[in-house]
């Protein structure tokens, strides 16, 4: 981000995507998929710093799909 953004007067786009949401998800690998979420939260976590920084900047999220039928079944007793 930094890189793109230090060229005067440009503007960018960047589309980035953590496939192995889909790829740990679907087929309900849960430590996989927790690991996915954790690196494309960390990456939102980049973007919001660049935000701070750079407030003229736009950060859009989205899903492609549901990611499989992974669910909570039951909670342990603290």
């Amino acid at each position: 981000l930094e890189i793109f953004a230090a060229q005067p007067n440009r503007q960018f786009f960047i589309v980035a995507e953590e496939e192995a949401t889909d790829n740990y998800c679907n087929p309900n690998n849960a430590g996989g998929c927790l690991e996915a979420l954790k690196r494309a939260d960390d990456a939102i976590g980049v973007a919001q710093a660049f935000i701070q920084r750079n407030p003229n900047t736009l950060l859009l999220t989205a899903a492609d799909s549901e990611a499989g039928g992974m669910s909570v079944l039951a909670v342990a007793p603290n």
